[in-house]
């Protein structure tokens, strides 16, 4: 007996092979600040972690300026090369930008949360509450999903 296979599956599969570029995530609604897809990285006690994350701008230009988390103490960073060829992290004085109608992605090897001196340990499949602040005086709270520093990601 012959196995039929449906249309949609087929439909699915061409899709597949053909390459087609996985849609886009959605924009921010207009005048909003979203935040997509945030972790942070799993650490112990008296170490230092990082958050990441993509902010989304549906409106005017803003700038993150700093985030507040329990149990550390959070600064904006970016990593970047040294003389010698070296990759350090520096803190960013200004903060940083979210430009308008566009995004900015935290990401391992560029910017983002550095949180230094962890008063708790931050577990493998736990949350972090984030609470970021804009140049606008927006604040938003992010739940960050605690994770291992995905081995691709890093630049």
């Amino acid at each position: 007996m012959k196995k039929l296979w449906s249309l949609p599956l087929m439909a699915a599969l061409a899709l597949a092979l053909t390459g087609c570029p996985a849609p886009a995530p959605a924009a921010a609604p207009a005048g909003q600040i979203v935040v997509d897809g945030a972790w942070a990285r799993a650490a112990t006690a008296g170490m230092n972690s990082a958050a990441y994350m993509v902010i989304r701008n549906g409106g005017a230009e803003d700038t993150l300026v700093s985030a507040q988390v329990e149990g550390a103490m959070p600064e904006i960073h970016e990593t970047v090369q040294a003389a010698g060829g070296m990759m350090q992290m520096q803190p960013l004085a200004n903060g940083l930008k979210v430009p308008a109608n566009g995004s900015v992605s935290l990401q391992p090897g560029g910017y983002h949360i550095m949180l230094m001196g962890l008063k708790q340990d931050l577990k493998l499949g736990g949350e972090l509450k984030l609470k970021l602040v804009f140049k606008s005086g927006k604040t938003m709270d992010v739940t960050a999903k605690i994770q291992e520093m995905p081995m691709n990601m890093s630049k």
